[in-house]
Protein backbone atom coordinates (compact mmCIF):
# COMPACT_ATOMS: atom_id res chain seq x y z
CA UNK A 1 0.00 0.00 0.00
CA UNK A 2 1.54 3.59 -1.01
CA UNK A 3 1.51 6.39 1.03
CA UNK A 4 -0.63 9.19 0.31
CA UNK A 5 1.11 12.16 -0.46
CA UNK A 6 1.00 15.16 2.02
CA UNK A 7 0.70 18.92 1.19
CA UNK A 8 3.93 21.21 1.34
CA UNK A 9 4.46 24.32 2.99
CA UNK A 10 2.79 26.23 0.08
CA UNK A 11 -0.30 24.35 -0.14
CA UNK A 12 -0.84 24.86 3.57
CA UNK A 13 -0.56 28.57 3.29
CA UNK A 14 -2.61 28.34 0.49
CA UNK A 15 -5.34 26.14 2.17
CA UNK A 16 -4.57 28.44 4.95
CA UNK A 17 -5.84 31.28 2.87
CA UNK A 18 -9.10 29.54 1.69
CA UNK A 19 -10.10 28.94 5.03
CA UNK A 20 -9.51 32.60 6.15
CA UNK A 21 -11.77 33.85 3.13
CA UNK A 22 -14.53 31.42 4.31
CA UNK A 23 -14.61 32.18 8.00
CA UNK A 24 -14.63 36.03 7.06
CA UNK A 25 -17.49 35.45 4.36
CA UNK A 26 -19.09 33.42 6.68
CA UNK A 27 -18.47 35.84 9.57
CA UNK A 28 -20.51 38.85 7.13
CA UNK A 29 -23.32 36.36 6.90
CA UNK A 30 -24.22 35.99 10.22
CA UNK A 31 -23.64 39.48 10.97
CA UNK A 32 -26.03 40.09 8.13
CA UNK A 33 -28.53 37.85 9.34
CA UNK A 34 -28.22 38.69 13.13
CA UNK A 35 -29.52 41.99 11.76
CA UNK A 36 -32.58 41.62 9.94
CA UNK A 37 -33.42 37.84 12.18
CA UNK A 38 -33.47 36.95 15.25
CA UNK A 39 -30.45 35.48 16.41
CA UNK A 40 -31.88 32.45 17.71
CA UNK A 41 -33.50 31.03 14.03
CA UNK A 42 -32.28 28.92 12.22
CA UNK A 43 -30.03 30.73 8.89
CA UNK A 44 -27.91 32.06 12.24
CA UNK A 45 -27.23 29.17 13.81
CA UNK A 46 -26.75 27.29 11.02
CA UNK A 47 -24.43 30.14 9.76
CA UNK A 48 -22.60 29.51 13.81
CA UNK A 49 -22.85 25.83 13.23
CA UNK A 50 -20.49 26.59 9.89
CA UNK A 51 -18.59 28.90 11.73
CA UNK A 52 -17.47 26.55 14.17
CA UNK A 53 -16.72 23.67 11.29
CA UNK A 54 -14.53 25.88 9.72
CA UNK A 55 -12.93 26.81 13.03
CA UNK A 56 -12.43 22.93 13.60
CA UNK A 57 -11.15 22.46 10.26
CA UNK A 58 -8.65 25.06 10.87
CA UNK A 59 -7.24 24.33 14.43
CA UNK A 60 -6.64 20.39 13.23
CA UNK A 61 -4.96 22.02 9.81
CA UNK A 62 -2.88 23.58 11.89
CA UNK A 63 -2.36 20.94 14.27
CA UNK A 64 -1.37 19.02 11.33
CA UNK A 65 1.41 21.24 9.64
CA UNK A 66 2.85 21.34 12.67
CA UNK A 67 3.21 17.69 12.84
CA UNK A 68 4.42 17.66 9.49
CA UNK A 69 7.17 20.31 9.85
CA UNK A 70 8.05 20.74 13.58
CA UNK A 71 11.02 22.28 12.72
CA UNK A 72 10.16 24.93 10.12
CA UNK A 73 9.20 28.01 12.52
CA UNK A 74 7.53 29.88 9.29
CA UNK A 75 4.51 27.46 9.48
CA UNK A 76 3.61 28.11 12.97
CA UNK A 77 0.04 28.90 13.36
CA UNK A 78 -0.04 29.29 9.63
CA UNK A 79 -4.35 28.88 9.61
CA UNK A 80 -4.39 32.02 12.26
CA UNK A 81 -3.81 35.23 12.46
CA UNK A 82 -1.63 37.16 14.41
CA UNK A 83 -4.55 39.10 15.65
CA UNK A 84 -6.85 35.48 16.62
CA UNK A 85 -3.13 34.64 18.42
CA UNK A 86 -3.17 37.51 20.50
CA UNK A 87 -6.82 36.96 21.36
CA UNK A 88 -6.41 33.57 22.35
CA UNK A 89 -3.68 34.53 24.75
CA UNK A 90 -5.43 37.46 25.94
CA UNK A 91 -8.10 35.32 26.90
CA UNK A 92 -6.30 32.78 28.49
CA UNK A 93 -5.02 35.54 30.85
CA UNK A 94 -8.32 36.21 32.14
Amino acid sequence: MTRQSRFNVDQHKAASRQVKLVRKRLLDLASDLSRYYRTTGCCYQATIAALQAVDVLRSRLDRQISRECPDDPSVAHVYYTRSTIQKGKDEHKQ
